[in-house]
């Protein structure tokens, strides 16, 4: 595996508007993770490798997950920090956040 130091910044999660406007549960979905997965904040940017990670989402729809609603995703992260999250719905990309979220590690060494 690769180590790969990524800048906390308050636009870390990134989506392209053109294929929809997110919702309150995505918007809310995002300051989560971001909490859960940076607890100390936002940082300067000392040359780090991953700067946001981008989210590609076929449907923005929002209403209420069913047992039939694809709840599956993508997580990929390049040896050069470029990350995504592929997802049908928000409720994947949520799971794709909480992945995410886990695979971070404050180093208290290098802050």
């Amino acid at each position: 595996y690769t180590n790969i130091t990524v800048y906390p910044s308050t636009a870390f999660f990134v989506y392209d508007p053109r294929y929809g406007e997110a919702g309150s549960v995505l918007k809310e979905a995002f300051t989560r993770y971001h909490d859960l997965a940076f607890p100390h904040g936002t940082m300067e940017d000392k040359g780090a490798s991953m700067k946001y990670l981008n989210i590609a989402l076929e449907s923005f729809d929002e209403s209420h997950p069913q047992l039939e609603t694809d709840e599956s995703y993508s997580l990929s992260i390049d040896e050069y920090g470029n990350g995504l999250i592929s997802a049908q719905t928000v409720y994947g990309v949520m799971r794709g956040l909480e992945t995410f979220s886990q695979l971070v590690v404050f180093d208290y060494d290098t802050r």
